[in-house]
């Protein structure tokens, strides 16, 4: 066996240490195993996630745009309010990270990207949608786009997949959440997603994900919420006051409801 690289890799990166440190690998090191080895120096690693390959594997270490177009394309970040301009835009992920995207038709392509989050996207269909919101079509469009789209890989800002996942993003009529993230919200405050990521839950998301067996629909998982503001279980407060019942229960709770299934939806929770 020989060594191919790590699950995530974007930790394979000399170039995510500074310049000096960036240049100074370069220097020392003429192998990635070496280089790779002094890494785990300077990160401390002690635990690696490491792909092997049979030895007689030709592995090709040159990524470039064509290295991307095969895959399916997603990211989580979303087009930061009021910043930029149609050429250039700046992206937060939900960690608070930011990135720059520059051109019209990369800006296009990654608030596509922010609207179907979960899903991902063939990386032709995503070059076609881009093209059109923003009305281009050079014959270099793909090789940039895929240029932008393997840097920001690099950086672990959007993810690769062979196959697009079928995510449900859309809000059904008796939406349903995951079994695991209902069972997981009986006992704690973090719920696994379908993308194997942590999601803090407050009491009202918890109680909302055990009630999304898909044998209600929205009206009735308010009144199952409001039953539970009747019996004490949930705490509102509007202007100040606690609510118990009455129609500015229903009030908070269908804002509440709507905002949640908006998030559950971005948050990979929904299976139906």
């Amino acid at each position: 066996m020989k060594f191919l690289g790590e699950a995530d890799f974007s930790v394979m990166l000399p170039s995510n240490f500074t310049k000096e440190v960036d240049e100074t690998l370069k220097r020392i090191s003429n192998d990635i195993i070496r280089t790779e080895q002094y890494m785990d120096f300077l990160r401390n690693r002690s635990f690696r996630q490491t792909l092997l390959v049979r030895q007689d594997v030709n592995v090709n270490r040159n990524l470039g745009p064509a290295s991307v177009m095969p895959f399916c394309v997603a990211c989580p970040a979303k087009p930061v309010p009021n910043e930029g301009s149609a050429n250039q835009k700046t992206f937060q992920e939900p960690s608070g990270r930011n990135f720059n995207v520059g051109g019209a038709m990369a800006v296009s392509a990654f608030e596509h990207l922010a609207e179907i989050w979960p899903q991902s996207i063939r990386f032709e269909e995503l070059l076609e949608i881009a093209r059109k919101k923003s009305n281009t079509n050079d014959a270099g469009d793909a090789d940039a786009l895929a240029s932008c789209i393997l840097t920001l890989f690099a950086g672990a800002f959007c993810t690769l997949r062979t196959e697009p996942v079928p995510f449900v993003s859309e809000i059904s009529e008796k939406p349903i959440a995951s079994s695991l993230a209902r069972e997981q919200s009986k006992t704690r405050e973090i719920v696994v997603n379908q993308l194997h990521d942590n999601m803090r839950v407050d009491v009202l998301s918890r109680n909302l994900l055990q009630l999304m067996d898909g044998t209600r629909n929205k009206s009735q998982l308010i009144e199952e919420l409001a039953k539970l503001v009747q019996n004490g279980t949930l705490v509102i407060h509007k202007d100040g006051k606690q609510l118990k019942e009455g129609p500015a229960v229903t009030e908070v709770l269908t804002t509440s409801v709507d905002t949640l299934l908006s998030t559950f939806a971005k948050g990979a929770l929904l299976v139906g």
